[in-house]
């Protein structure tokens, strides 16, 4: 690199157009009521299907209320009335969500079954179905604007071969089920009234098989049921899924943030870590802002500060907002500073929770000396005396082979089965594309015991990326490196090195005989419990130790029902809370 900045390894990849992430909000809304008013209807119809499943005799004291209802099916057939409720419940989430395609099914239902209705003629008892479907037909259509909100693009060349696949095994599945029964009653059925008894009972209609007197009697037509219910389910939900979005084009939607950042006054301390490969980069339409984000389980996560001027970062928020809107996520910001919390609390009125403090080392002013950093000096000399060796170092000047080794070293030290880490973490370790970067390691005896990695901040400070040592290292080894680093860099200019994120610092920094605040001192005790099997104290208690100064960083959301989700996610996102290896692979062949 040229000019020595990480930013040069950028390139310059500008979005067409129609490729806009700016898309324009539907000009015709009338409010949150329309969207729930729907799904209200429908989950009221889907809960009275499914108390028809389980109590047939209320069932059949309310059949003719009920018969008013679309997607209610007779008392012959109550079992049945589950395929609607899986429906209607599916619908319902869709449209409440403003889901397109949840419109879409819902109009489709009820325009089928007033086709039904009518071709089977009119008559006084059948009048009523007609008008409520009729009304409920008409809502849709007029206010078919208001349910813009898209679901998950359908990928044939995905999605058939797994639908294909479902097809097969519950065909299968149910031919057995059907041969077995036709053994028993010792018919003589042929194999294609058999499969088509398979196919009809994925619908709940009945056949010859599941006729008599007896519960056992039903057991093939409820087990038809079942896999019609659940393919019908996993159908729906593909269908009506939101965008997990595009998390695997991040180089080139990162256009400009070279003369970005340099325009703005003061970066944030995360900003490299824009640079994941599972992070995307959404630009305002001027260019001149952009917001770093994922999409988690169905949440548009945003993770630090906007990139860019703070007085441009008004319009990449609400470009930000827009994309949520259009594909109905939930809004998230993981790890923002307090100068960002209050823009969007501003201009996107998103509320924030403290989750933790960053801590900065002042590096022109640090030292070892003085009773406050005893523990400090005392973890170095341990290492010191050890006999290690210290290094420090930009990984664009170590050779292959170093580089090989410590990025072998630092996946053998890992504590996990993933790399953990989403706002603060860059997820690879002494790559050549992060030349830039600093690296720090320690070697015992010619060999390696634990590194240290460092992202640019800035035009010349640094913030901690990754800590990894061997089990074999000796004591105060972390200590040793960072302090090392930090004589290096000092040597370079730098002002400020970020250490590690401390979860809840302000809640164990809280003094236990402050009887005024018991919730506090609840919640602290609650921290300090689950530290026996997280880091949560012990990342207070190693970055006190350089008497660092405290930065806030928050989690923000749109409200309080959000909180959950949103706090979920970005435990996802940071490794805390993982899916299960198979479905890991998976993930990966999908890419």
């Amino acid at each position: 690199m040229t000019d020595g900045s990480w930013h040069a390894m950028l390139v310059d990849h500008p979005l067409h157009p129609k490729d806009s992430l700016m898309p324009l909000l539907p000009r015709r809304q009338h409010g949150q009521w329309v969207p729930v008013s729907a799904a209200t209807v429908c989950a009221v119809l889907s809960i009275v299907n499914f108390m028809a499943l389980f109590a047939p005799s209320l069932h059949s004291r309310l059949a003719r209320e009920l018969d008013v209802l679309p997607g209610v099916v007779g008392n012959a057939a109550v079992l049945a009335t589950a395929i609607a409720g899986v429906l209607l419940w599916f619908i319902a989430g869709g449209l409440s969500r403003r889901k397109r395609r949840a419109w879409l099914v819902a109009v489709l239902l009820l325009t089928l079954n007033l086709t039904v209705r009518g071709w089977a003629g009119m008559h006084a008892k059948g009048i009523a179905p007609m008008v409520v479907n009729a009304v409920l037909l008409i809502f849709l259509l007029v206010f078919a604007g208001d349910f813009f909100a898209r679901s998950e693009p359908i990928s044939m060349r995905r999605a058939l071969p797994n639908l294909l696949a479902m097809l097969v095994v519950g065909t299968g599945v149910g031919l057995l089920l059907v041969s077995v029964r036709v053994l028993k009653l010792n018919m003589q059925v042929p194999f294609g009234d058999r499969l088509l008894d398979v196919w009809q009972g994925w619908v709940g209609i009945p056949n010859v098989l599941d006729q008599g007197p007896t519960q056992s009697d039903d057991l093939v037509y409820c087990a038809l049921l079942a896999i019609g219910i659940i393919m019908g389910a996993v159908l729906l939900f593909v269908l009506l899924r939101s965008p997990r979005g595009d998390q695997h084009s991040a180089l080139a939607q990162r256009a400009h943030i070279e003369a970005v950042s340099q325009r703005a006054h003061e970066s944030d301390s995360l900003e490299y870590f824009a640079l994941r490969s599972d992070k995307s980069v959404l630009w305002s339409p001027s260019r001149q802002s952009a917001i770093p984000h994922a999409v988690v389980q169905g949440v548009l996560l945003a993770s630090g500060d906007p990139i860019g001027p703070r007085e441009l970062w008004p319009e990449a928020i609400d470009s930000f907002m827009v994309l949520a809107r259009q594909h109905a996520w939930t809004v998230g910001v993981a790890a923002c500073s307090e100068r960002a919390r209050a823009v969007w609390h501003e201009h996107a009125q998103l509320e924030a929770l403290e989750i933790g403090d960053e801590a900065i080392v002042q590096v022109q002013d640090f030292s070892r000396q003085g009773n406050s950093k005893r523990n400090l000096r005392r973890q170095v000399n341990r290492a010191e005396r050890s006999g290690v060796i210290l290094h420090v170092a930009r990984i664009g000047d170590l050779d292959a082979e170093l580089r090989g080794a410590l990025a072998q070293r630092a996946t053998q030290w890992r504590t996990g089965r993933v790399e953990r880490g989403f706002s603060m973490a860059l997820g690879r370790v002494c790559q050549s594309q992060d030349a830039h970067c600093l690296i720090a390691w320690g070697t015992l005896h010619g060999e390696l015991v634990g590194l240290l990695q460092f992202v640019p901040w800035g035009e010349a400070d640094w913030s901690l990326d990754v800590m990894r040592r061997s089990p074999a290292a000796p004591g105060g080894l972390m200590d040793a490196l960072i302090v090392e680093t930090i004589r290096h860099v000092k040597t370079l200019g730098a002002h400020r090195v970020s250490l590690n994120f401390a979860p809840f610092r302000s809640t164990l920094d809280h003094d236990e005989r402050d009887e005024r605040q018991a919730l506090l001192r609840v919640w602290r005790q609650t921290l300090l419990f689950a530290s026996k099997w997280s880091q949560i104290e012990s990342m207070y208690r190693f970055n006190s130790k350089y008497r660092p100064q405290w930065i806030p960083r928050y989690l923000m959301f749109a409200n309080s029902r959000d909180l959950a989700r949103v706090a979920t996610a970005y435990m996802s996102a940071e490794g805390f809370l993982t899916k299960p290896r198979w479905m890991r692979r998976r993930a990966r062949s999908d890419v």
